[in-house]
């Protein structure tokens, strides 16, 4: 689930300050680094409703995230510290995903792209949970709403909306069975923090893709939106598609067609494959 909404921060396990939206996004780094437990996610998009069991462990090895489709066609996709594989009929084909976790300074473009604001105390799956609203600036990103829980500060929901406001995508734990912390390890390092366009950072440049020969992939983030665009050595049969806030489209540019896969209005995702094409 990314792993749920991709909410992350520099670790803190202090007290609370009644508007300080930073220390929530710390404790929900902590709960997706280091929380053991069971859960049913569903997803709702606009012309989709599909339900998951999500099990999360805490290893030796760092964070191993399993997502089984309760429905449909029985996909499963295993997160673990090498990256995702999708498994199906077909067999495991594994892909080359950066970690989405933010680590502090990320809060930076994410405080310039948007404004945050700490909402009221709401009853999500059974549980207490603190609101924490996210308005882009412009409009050339999705709105995000998010719902954390108070006990462990694990993404209980997050909704992210269209320009006009209305709901484009709802991932909600409806069951959480928390088992307890676990020895996660520290959060991950931001090796390379680059300023590309528009508040858009470049957290991963030209990471090879398993599976895929001469592709490279780049991790782009304004804190809230994430962004993958692919080099691909073969274009053929990639077409473009959107569910709820989630896209993909393949965009011709001087240097070759990049692949761009991630949860922004189209124009941006163009635009940003553009500035990685410009940039290489």
């Amino acid at each position: 689930m990314r792993t749920l909404l991709a909410l992350v921060a520099l670790a803190t396990a202090g007290p609370l300050a009644a508007n300080d939206w930073a220390q929530w996004f710390a404790r929900a780094e902590r709960a997706q680094r280091s929380l053991n437990f069971d859960g049913v996610l569903v997803v709702d998009t606009e012309d989709d409703l599909r339900a998951f069991d999500v099990r999360q462990r805490v290893t030796q090895n760092g964070i191993e995230q399993s997502l089984t489709a309760l429905d449909g066609d029985g996909r499963r996709l295993v997160r673990g510290p090498q990256g995702v594989s999708v498994l199906m009929g077909q067999g495991d084909q594994r892909l080359a995903v950066a970690p989405l976790n933010l680590t502090a300074p990320l809060l930076e473009p994410l405080a310039r792209a948007y404004a945050v604001a700490l909402g009221s105390r709401e009853r999500i799956a059974g549980r207490d949970a603190q609101r924490i609203d996210l308005t882009p600036h412009t409009a050339d990103r999705f709105a995000m709403r998010l719902w954390l829980d108070f006990e462990t500060g694990l993404p209980l929901r997050g909704d992210q909306l269209s320009l006009d406001g209305q709901p484009l995508e709802r991932r909600m734990l409806a069951k959480l069975t928390v088992l307890g912390f676990g020895r996660g390890g520290a959060a991950p390092p931001v090796s390379q923090l680059t300023p590309l366009r528009d508040g858009f950072v470049t957290v991963a440049a030209e990471r090879p893709v398993q599976g895929l020969r001469n592709s490279r992939q780049w991790l782009l983030t304004d804190g809230v939106a994430y962004v993958s665009v692919f080099s691909v050595q073969d274009s053929a049969g990639i077409s473009a598609w959107r569910h709820g806030a989630m896209a993909q489209q393949p965009v011709i540019t001087p240097n070759g067609t990049l692949v761009v896969l991630g949860n922004a209005p189209d124009a941006t995702l163009r635009a940003l494959a553009e500035a990685v094409a410009s940039d290489e």
